[in-house]
């Protein structure tokens, strides 16, 4: 009679013999790869840390398909560990590849059911156990798959046979992979009375000593670029609980359903940017204890739900730029310091769109369809610092906007506001940016200690500066101003008045500045002389107090007084693309101009008057390799045959522009400059005259010696092949003739 202890029989137990690893999942078959043999990984030794570059066009198997890439398979770079030093962090970058969907989440414990090595490991596991086992004709074993039944012909037999493999199974020597997790035996047991094989598997288990901290542990920062995702499932980074940073961006989801933080976190940046999401329900059941930055823009979410911002109050910088977002209403008691609400459907601003924020710092509201603001609407935000509205159709916004005394920056631009919108400015403003607006006066009831004032593209006439005292830069280009305004501090640095129709320049009191700018002045014909007399320089970077000035792009400039800047000390003028074709001489003391003079786009006139251009201005451009840009495009317009020649091809040719009467003025003033007539030897005769602008002209100097040298170097090749024709004629001479023999002489 054979007996017969089975996984079946509740009275008795069942052989369990199998290699797994804690935490044992179902998987598909798949071999496991290292992921820096698929990617590119940098050590940064600086940072301590280490950088999977996943990019497709640095992927080191290029000929593998776009969809063998799975995240399933792939081990994480780990390395030893070293006493008392913290192993290095991990930050992997995935971009431009094709994973459709992120891998169920797996415990990364030890070897996964399904994974050929599990197999092998089983395999060698049961061999060992049963060789040390002895099995006789009164006992076997019969197995399928992982269960195994033992037989003999008594029941002490099939329990003494049980019970030495149970024995020997504990004995199984413990085995560590290469990401350090444990492998273990599981052993026979008993199957409890309600067969729950389950609970006796589990039961088991025993869970893996790490030998140094996991692979999984070590990964702060995950990115998912362009890598064509659509689903996420449930809970994807569960196994990765000690990430900081999350990127998705650039994929295809449209929904986050599943769980998707709901477990204990440590994220401190998630940016889910570039999707067509258009729910965010998962987030809602998140935790976000520790996160910092969220960033949701170009999405099509349409609405953001109260509950969604209430989950995430403890944030400290919120983006949702171009969401589609048409209404806002924003919970109490929130934390934010930054909020980005550009390119959404905005309209108006009540007392109640932003009474909750009370601790924010930044609101950014431009590229939305505001039209109406409540005068009263940012009263609440006692922490703002930063506001913008600009490219909004703001028209109704009065004489009294009430800002808090915090702001320090506000941008108004690109709206429709007639009148100067501010009741009162607190001490702290900064900066005033309200271009591009029909303002056509500026007139604050206080003086106003802003730094920065950028009124371009406006309707000004004039502007006092005694109301700005503490101005540094003023932009009030693009306006209707006729004259230069008055009355400027002389803290100001930067004035910007391009594009006004002023038809003169003139300064009447004295003023301070580093850089002028006069660009685009359609009624300019001509800058008198005294014009720039009470401008003085405040640029302390250079050897000497200076001023950069700008006069380029008048269609109308086609003169210069030669006393236009009579006084004025000038670092670097720009004259150019404007209409004039000479300069003179005298205007400015050309050596002093640090940052060079720009003439390009002038149609200048290549005569002998303006021989000087080659002589000074082309010699200090070409010596000094940061402005030899200048030369680009410096052209000669006029003579005929120099038309579209550029300047620097006449950079060595002293008196290149000049005939007769100039030659006879060089020699008279220059005695160092003699001009010498070519003339070769023997032929005693003047090959050119000197009013011959293609005659050859020799020059005192460096290239004279030059010249000798060829000459002298000549001259010694010609008596070199002189004496060597004498020698060969001579040796002709000497030739014997026909019918002579020589008779060879022996000497005995």
């Amino acid at each position: 009679m054979l007996f017969a202890i089975n996984d079946k029989v509740a009275t008795y137990g069942s052989l369990l013999v199998v290699v797994v690893a804690a935490g044992m999942v179902r998987s598909s078959v798949a071999q496991t790869v290292e992921i820096c043999s698929f990617c590119r990984c940098l050590e940064n030794a600086k940072e301590s840390s280490i950088i999977v570059d996943c990019f497709e066009s640095s992927r080191t198997h290029r000929q593998r398909p776009s969809h063998y890439f799975d995240l399933r398979n792939m081990l994480w770079p780990v390395t030893p560990e070293v006493s008392g030093s913290q192993p290095p962090s991990v930050r992997a970058f995935f971009k431009d590849l094709s994973l459709r969907d992120l891998p169920i989440p797996f415990e990364t414990r030890g070897i996964r059911q399904g994974v050929g090595l599990s197999c092998m490991l089983f395999n060698i596991a049961l061999a060992v156990v049963i060789r040390r086992t002895v099995i006789t004709k009164g006992s076997q074993l019969l197995g399928f798959a992982d269960d195994f039944d033992t037989i003999a012909r008594s029941l002490a037999k099939a329990e003494t046979v049980y019970a030495r493999l149970e024995a020997e199974s504990r004995c199984l020597p413990r085995t560590v992979i290469d990401d350090g997790d444990e492998l273990v035996a599981v052993k026979g047991s008993l199957v409890t009375m309600d067969n729950n094989t389950r609970k006796v598997i589990q039961r088991g288990i025993k869970k893996p000593v790490a030998k140094h901290i996991s692979a999984s542990q070590q990964v702060v920062e995950l990115s998912f670029q362009n890598v064509h995702l659509e689903t996420l499932p449930t809970e994807p980074f569960r196994n990765v609980r000690n990430l900081e940073t999350l990127t998705i961006s650039g994929n295809n989801l449209q929904t986050i359903e599943n769980d998707f933080f709901a477990f204990q976190n440590k994220l401190h940046r998630l940016d889910l940017t570039n999707n067509t999401l258009v729910s965010l329900n998962a987030l809602e059941r998140s935790r976000f204890e520790t996160l910092e930055f969220i960033d949701l823009s170009y999405n099509k979410l349409g609405t953001v739900s109260r509950q969604l911002l209430y989950v995430l109050q403890n944030v400290s910088i919120i983006r949702l730029e171009n969401c589609d977002i048409y209404s806002w209403d924003c919970p109490a008691n929130t934390r934010w310091k930054v909020l980005d609400l550009d390119w959404n459907h905005l309209t108006d601003i009540t007392t109640k769109t932003f009474s909750g924020l009370e601790q924010l710092e930044a609101l950014y509201l431009s590229h939305n369809n505001i039209r109406i603001v409540n005068p009263q609407a940012f009263e609440d935000l006692h922490h703002l610092v930063r506001l913008d509205l600009s490219h909004n159709e703001i028209f109704k916004l009065g004489h009294n906007l009430i800002l808090p005394k915090a702001v320090e920056i506000i941008n108004l631009a690109n709206n429709s506001i007639e009148r100067w919108p501010f009741e009162k400015l607190s001490e702290v403003m900064r900066v005033i940016n309200i271009e591009h607006n029909g303002l056509s006066e500026i007139d604050p009831d206080l003086p106003v200690n802003v730094r920065i004032l950028n009124a371009s593209n406006n309707r000004l006439r004039k502007f006092s500066g005694e109301l700005f005292p503490d101005l540094i830069r003023l932009d009030l280009s693009d306006n209707l101003l006729d004259a230069v305004p008055s009355s400027l501090w002389p803290n100001l640095t930067t004035l910007t008045l391009d594009g006004n129709p002023m038809d003169r320049i003139f300064f009447e009191n004295p003023t301070t500045l580093k850089v002028l700018s006069l660009n685009r002045m359609p009624n300019l014909v001509e800058l008198e002389a005294s014009a720039f007399t009470n401008l003085a320089g405040a640029d302390e970077s250079k050897e000497r107090d200076c001023v950069e000035i700008h006069i380029a792009g008048c269609p109308n400039l086609r003169r210069i007084d030669p006393k236009a800047f009579e006084e004025a000390s000038v670092c670097k003028l720009d004259l150019s693309n404007n209409q004039l074709t000479s300069i003179p001489e005298e205007l400015i003391e050309w050596k002093s101009l640090y940052g060079g003079v720009n003439l390009q786009g002038n149609p200048l006139d290549c005569s002998c008057t303006e021989q000087w251009l080659v002589d000074v201005i082309l010699s200090q451009l070409y010596d000094n390799a940061d402005l030899q840009y200048l030369l680009d495009d410096l052209r000669c317009h006029t003579p005929l045959e120099r038309r579209g020649q550029r300047l620097v091809k006449y950079l060595h040719h002293r008196g290149a522009f000049c005939g007769v009467a100039k030659m006879e003025r060089l020699r008279n003033s220059q005695d160092e400059d003699e001009v010498v007539k070519a003339s070769f030897g023997s032929l005693g005769s003047i090959l050119c005259s000197s009013d011959d602008e293609n005659c050859l002209h020799v020059h005192k100097g460096t290239g004279l010696i030059a010249a000798l040298s060829m000459m002298l170097v000549t001259l010694i090749l010609s008596v070199v092949m002189v004496v060597f024709i004498l020698v060969r004629r001579r040796n002709e001479r000497r030739k014997v003739p026909e019918g002579v023999l020589l008779m060879p002489q022996f000497r005995y």
